[in-house]
């Protein structure tokens, strides 16, 4: 992209030259390099405004010779080695007879192209980012000619800014997405491997309960770019569906183990943590599903935290009977 810009005094803008010419070859002069950037003076006959692009053309308003000229002193300005430079100077004034090397130190003349040494937001930044290039002047016979060279036309890679951090709460929801409850195993009474299938029997109490070992809390982390959510869920209730239709029962903690043969009261008031439910009505093939449910709060290293909705854990049981037990007296 190619801007060229007028101010005071000027009628119009041609081809800028960067300094009187040595010469009738028309070969732009050896550029001169002052790269502390410190004598930059305001002229009062004018200034001109011109952008190289990225590939190091100015679109032919400045001459090819006067393009190298103010790339490299915009390079040598920037710290970097100019690639067209290659086996001569840096700053592209090479002595004659010195084999096309000289160490002698950049030499300042009017004509010199050099960093202009102005606050970031002078209007002859023309709007653009300091970080992304160097802006470059020659005040030639008074008359002030900037240049904006971009890094890409140094060589110099744009420079990337960082991501912010994320969010711990988005990081929270992925870890709670993540987070799935096992299945507990589960049990109930009588025991499932008694004589004649499983089965349970009407007004009775039936105890449910799920394996201790099953009962610990489950911890997910996400991590993104240093910060970290950590999502805690921790069981809290045993609740059992009978499968018939009644409503859930529920108890806190993970129930209590029947053992034959003084388990067929109320297992709540005469057992601690016991969980029991009673069927009222004959069935065949019931099926009763017992779940853990966990309540999830969550935690960052940024310090924020707070609560999730709860999570469960379910298994169902293989079909069973509700049996009523009949007693037949009989007379003498």
């Amino acid at each position: 992209m190619l801007v060229v810009a007028c101010a005071i005094g000027m009628t119009g803008v041609g081809p800028v030259a960067a300094g009187p010419q040595d010469d009738d070859t028309g070969a732009a002069p050896p550029v001169a390099v002052q790269a502390d950037g410190n004598i930059y003076k305001k002229g009062s006959t004018g200034s001109a405004w011109v952008r190289i692009d990225g590939a190091g053309s100015s679109g032919g308003t400045l001459e090819s010779g006067q393009e190298q000229q103010v790339i490299k002193a915009a390079a040598a300005a920037a710290g970097v080695q100019d690639a067209s430079s290659a086996g001569g100077d840096s700053d592209g004034s090479a002595n004659e007879g010195s084999g096309g090397t000289s160490s002698m130190a950049p030499v300042f003349t009017e004509c010199s192209w050099r960093a202009a040494d102005l606050p970031v937001n002078a209007p002859e930044w023309q709007g653009n980012d300091p970080a992304t290039g160097q802006l470059m002047v020659d005040p030639c016979n008074g008359q002030q000619v900037y240049v904006f060279v971009p890094n890409e036309a140094l060589g110099i890679a744009a420079a990337v800014a960082p991501l912010p951090p994320p969010d711990p709460a988005v990081l929270a929801q992925q870890a709670y997405a993540e987070l799935v409850p096992p299945s507990p195993t589960a049990h109930r009474s009588p025991a499932e491997d008694m004589p004649g299938g499983a089965w349970t029997v009407v007004n009775l109490w039936t105890w449910f309960w799920v394996d201790r070992a099953g009962w610990v809390p489950l911890t997910r982390t996400v991590e993104l770019r240093g910060v970290t959510a950590t999502v805690t869920a921790t069981p809290t209730v045993t609740t059992f569906d009978p499968g018939n239709g009644d409503a859930l029962v529920s108890c806190d903690g993970p129930g209590k183990a029947w053992v034959y043969p003084g388990g067929n009261s109320d297992p709540q008031p005469t057992t601690v943590g016991g969980c029991g439910y009673q069927y009222r009505r004959v069935s065949d093939g019931v099926q009763a599903t017992t779940s853990i449910t966990y309540a999830v709060t969550w935690t960052s290293n940024t310090g924020a935290g707070g609560n999730l909705p709860d999570l469960a854990g379910s298994t169902t049981s293989a079909p069973f009977r509700v049996e009523q037990i009949q007693v037949v007296v009989g007379g003498s």
